[in-house]
């Protein structure tokens, strides 16, 4: 049973960045940052699904688990990327942005210091709020 679920997420996350890459080569872009921010955190609830195996109970796997998740680091891995990836284009669709495939912090420099400067933004306006 592991095996399968396992292989349904591998195969759920390899379609996910082949479909982004073919999508930004074709189009140069990718439209529709909030349906592929969808679609990456559903990737990283699929990985966060595998914590329902008892990794620690193989041997293989003694010493290579997430504590945190549950999971092998290799699967961890994947989970941050799905969620770092659905934050990216979360964040462009917020500010109106055209989305890039691949590493934003290779291929969209800016998103680093415009995720920084909105957050802190957001930060003043819920101080604000309190007071």
């Amino acid at each position: 049973m592991r095996y399968k679920v396992e292989n349904f997420v591998r195969s759920v996350f390899a379609q996910l960045l082949e479909e982004e890459d073919a999508t930004q080569k074709e189009h140069g872009q990718l439209s529709g940052p909030l349906e592929w921010a969808k679609r990456f955190r559903q990737c990283q609830h699929f990985v966060q699904m595998l914590s329902y195996f008892n990794y620690s109970a193989i041997p293989e796997f003694e010493g290579k688990i997430d504590p945190v998740l549950r999971v092998p680091i290799s699967w961890k891995e994947k989970h941050d990327f799905c969620q770092f990836k659905a934050t990216y284009f979360a964040h462009c669709h917020q500010v109106g942005r055209p989305a890039k495939a691949g590493n934003p912090l290779e291929t969209d420099p800016a998103f680093l210091s415009q995720s920084v400067a909105a957050k802190n933004a957001s930060l003043s306006q819920r101080k604000e709020v309190k007071h």
